[in-house]
């Protein structure tokens, strides 16, 4: 695996019209078909091997978030995974980055077409979105560390290595017992 420091890039500005030809932005407008299906908008079921079932990255990334992850959102994608999951209450989860890159390798390992474009992949990755009226390019805060994730995804499955995922340990806080139903 070649990684190379724990420092973000720097988010350089790239422009939508130069998306796919000098950089892949990571995001559901994205102009490539690897942008739109990395971007965690996009319905993509996986199985996390703790955590269990979602249809995206979106509604596993609120599901971690909770203060008490909520099953519904385990079916949910798009805005509607985003909008839902800002209605619960938040906790700051030990390891959440780490976590979100699990997420983000169980996605991409069990869905094939997104594996192959991003190891065809070799343009850099960066994540905007146009705002506002006048289209004002923004880097969400989490950029550079997604990128960074995103980056050192693409080494390990062009690698043909797979990745750990944190222990079992890092996740039982998140996991709630199932009630029973005798």
């Amino acid at each position: 695996m070649t990684t190379t420091s724990n420092t973000p890039p720097a988010l350089v500005r790239y422009t939508p019209e130069k998306d796919g030809v000098d950089h892949i932005n990571i995001g559901p407008d994205a102009r490539t078909e690897l942008g739109r299906k990395l971007a965690h908008f996009t319905e993509a079921r996986f199985i996390h091997e703790y955590l269990g079932h979602f249809d995206s990255m979106e509604g596993f990334w609120h599901f971690v978030k909770a203060q008490t992850p909520d099953d519904r959102l385990r079916h949910m994608s798009g805005k509607a995974a985003y909008t839902y999951g800002r209605t619960l209450p938040a906790v700051r989860r030990q390891h959440f980055q780490a976590i979100i890159q699990d997420g983000n390798y169980s996605k991409i390992d069990q869905n094939p077409d997104i594996k192959a474009l991003l190891i065809e992949s070799t343009l850099p990755f960066t994540q905007y979105y146009a705002w506002g009226p006048q289209n004002v390019l923004i880097n969400p805060k989490t950029a550079p560390w997604l990128i960074r994730d995103f980056e050192e995804l693409r080494d390990i499955f062009k690698d043909g290595e797979e990745m750990d995922l944190l222990p079992f340990e890092d996740y039982q806080r998140i996991i709630v017992p199932r009630r029973s139903t005798k």
